[in-house]
């Protein structure tokens, strides 16, 4: 059984993921992501001043 804060740190991750990863270029699926797709993701992540999302 997951804890409220597991839950929210959860709900905190996906929309993170839904605002800067899944909007991949060409609307591709995430499966077909390359590590290129990603780096680029996180480097816009980081230049709009949000270098604790981008980096772990």
């Amino acid at each position: 059984m997951a804890t409220d804060c597991s839950k929210g740190h959860a709900r905190m991750i996906h929309s993170r993921m839904k605002r800067y990863i899944l909007p991949l270029p060409g609307s591709r699926p995430i499966a077909e992501a390359t590590a290129h797709d990603i780096i680029e993701a996180l480097r816009q992540i980081e230049a709009k001043g949000h270098k604790e999302t981008a980096h772990p």
